[in-house]
């Protein structure tokens, strides 16, 4: 997505859980938003209204990082893996 600015965001649409009440949401939102790392993506803001629910990313234009660890064809070895979780 595109916000005034010329400033790309990734929109994840969250399906609505009846069994998931507001304050869950607010309260996940909140410790997602308090992680910083290097290789997360940071979350700039949600939105919440019944039971529709979005988190709002940065967008990083190579795409889910998950898709590569996940993925048969695109495997990382588990050393280029802990690298990831671990630059230092």
């Amino acid at each position: 997505v595109l916000l005034p600015g010329n400033v790309h965001v990734a929109v994840k649409m969250l399906e609505g859980n009846p069994n998931c009440n507001g304050e869950d949401f607010i309260n996940e939102v909140s410790i997602i938003g308090r992680i910083h790392h290097v290789n997360v993506v940071r979350l700039m803001g949600f939105c919440s209204e019944e039971m529709r629910r979005a988190l709002v990313y940065e967008y990083m234009p190579q795409g889910s990082l998950d898709k590569y660890i996940f993925s048969a064809k695109k495997s990382f070895s588990w050393d280029k893996l802990a690298d990831i979780a671990d630059p230092a």
